[in-house]
């Protein structure tokens, strides 16, 4: 059977989604180059300049590439990345005690960012194969499986707060589902109840004491002001002193005289917040709200379960690392390592939230 030729016309591409996604990575540029600029990271400026090259030019293939190729391919990316997982703990580079990473020369590259993506695209080439209308409970299980397996292999690491992220892809499948709120309710209590237990298995025999710190020192902020509890109560300083519209791009003091532990990865939100003020926070919380809701709108209307799926499935990854991150920063939530889309420093995140971006404007398209 011969596909439809693949072509390409710039009328048919979702603009606006498409200039939030470029207006997003830049500024994350922008902000890392700030955020490092006059530290013994500064180096990573350039290296920040060359993912946002690589970045454009996997957004642009995966707009042009119809995303039913991508699915079709979800298996084989899914099996390979898996094998990959499998061998982190024997392989991996160590970094703040978890070997989520293989070193490349200089560069890093991690394995279980992509895995977000392929756990997406195997579930949904799942799904278009057996033509779900409705889901058995066999269905539930095997979608499950797909996304439950990375989500152990990435947790023994171990890198709890990337295995998190992928309860995203387990809520996409209850709301793909045409569940009843009532049964999404109740699974999602199930699933609560489960995820309690391994967290309360995982505190006496896998968390470290910096991770247990972490969570305690959340619960009372001022336990260890200057240790464990030092980097929420200096973000949240950086954030209150930017007031409304800030002390300026390469201003904040918080930043420049390295108060801010990890401005350019995890808390570059509070690089946000003090340099360009409530305004510019307030500004990227927007752009975040208008591609989101473009991605929701894509799952409401396109005509495929795949691309339903996909899309749905996108909007929960985003939606959960940018209220996460957000949270960590307002000390709301328990520093985990969860970054924030297209802003936070890291090449492999970088180029998979803006492959996963293009997977969904490609959906909204009707260039195949």
């Amino acid at each position: 059977m011969f596909q439809k030729p693949v072509t390409f016309s710039l009328k048919e591409q979702d603009f606006l989604g498409i200039v939030i996604v470029l207006i997003l990575i830049f500024l994350g540029g922008e902000m890392v180059t700030s955020a490092t600029e006059g530290t013994q990271l500064q180096n990573y400026a350039t290296r920040e300049s060359i993912y946002i090259i690589l970045a454009i030019l996997v957004f642009c293939l995966t707009l042009y590439i119809p995303y039913t190729i991508w699915v079709e391919y979800g298996y084989i990316f899914y099996i390979l990345f898996l094998c990959i997982l499998l061998l982190m703990p024997f392989m991996g580079k160590s970094v703040s005690g978890s070997k989520s990473w293989f070193a490349i020369g200089g560069w890093g590259f991690q394995p279980s960012e992509v895995m977000k993506a392929f756990t997406i695209l195997a579930s949904a080439s799942y799904i278009r194969d057996q033509e779900l209308d409705s889901f058995t409970l066999r269905d539930f299980a095997i979608l499950f499986g797909i996304v439950l397996l990375p989500m152990v292999l990435i947790m023994a690491e171990p890198d709890f707060g990337t295995a998190v992220t992928y309860i995203s892809i387990l809520l996409a499948i209850l709301f793909f589902s045409d569940l009843k709120l009532k049964e999404i309710l109740k699974w999602s209590i199930i699933g609560l109840c489960i995820a309690l237990v391994l967290f309360g298995i995982s505190w006496f025999s896998f968390f470290k004491p910096y991770q247990k710190e972490r969570i305690l020192t959340f619960l009372d902020p001022q336990r260890d002001p200057k240790k464990a509890g030092y980097q929420i109560n200096q973000a949240k300083i950086a954030v209150g002193s930017g007031k409304m519209f800030g002390k300026g791009l390469h201003s904040g003091t918080q930043n420049r005289l390295k108060f801010l532990p990890a401005p350019h990865t995890d808390f570059i939100v509070a690089v946000v917040g003090e340099e360009l003020g409530f305004i510019g926070v307030a500004s990227v919380c927007f752009l975040f709200l208008i591609l989101l809701s473009k991605f929701l709108t894509v799952a409401e209307t396109t005509t495929t379960r795949e691309g339903r799926f996909v899309a749905l499935s996108i909007f929960f990854l985003f939606l959960f690392h940018t209220i996460v991150n957000i949270a960590m920063v307002l000390g709301l939530f328990p520093i985990m390592g969860i970054p924030i889309p297209f802003l936070s420093y890291g090449g492999t995140f970088l180029l998979t939230t803006t492959f996963l971006s293009g997977l969904v404007l490609n959906i909204s398209s009707k260039h195949f």
